[in-house]
């Protein structure tokens, strides 16, 4: 597996976020990527941290179902929300972002899940999450 920030091989700019993405990982990784498009073994790509995990090609659609299957499996309302944070963090400031934390506390602690979890925490068991 090989990944190519092709754009400056054709004369032109990254589209759909990539030098956004790039730079996330770092000013000298996010230029070399961009400036050189060279292709990037996976396992490079990883030392880049563009990706987080290398699996065989063989191997690769039972890892992915299994980690979409933990992701299902979980509280899928504090993932979405988490995520929404994550995303949010680039473009905010600290105090923005604690303020954006703090709202989707006072959602969570309202969700089923959340009390399942706590529960499941007091009784020493396994969630069983619903996604409310």
């Amino acid at each position: 597996m090989k990944f190519i920030e092709v754009f400056v091989r054709r004369g032109l700019v990254p589209d759909a976020g990539d030098a956004f993405a790039a730079a996330d990982r770092g000013a000298g990784a996010g230029k070399e990527i961009m400036f050189f498009g060279e292709d990037i073994l996976a396992e490079k790509a990883l030392e880049m941290g563009l990706i987080h995990r290398v699996f065989p090609k063989e191997k690769l659609m039972d890892e992915a179902m299994a980690l979409a299957s933990r992701l299902a499996a979980g509280p899928t309302r504090s993932i979405g929300m988490t995520k929404k944070m994550l995303n949010r963090s680039f473009d905010v400031d600290m105090q923005t972002m604690l303020e954006f934390e703090s709202a989707f506390q006072g959602i969570s602690v309202t969700t089923e899940d959340a009390r399942e979890g706590v529960m499941s925490f007091i009784e020493k068991r396994p969630p069983k999450f619903q996604g409310k």
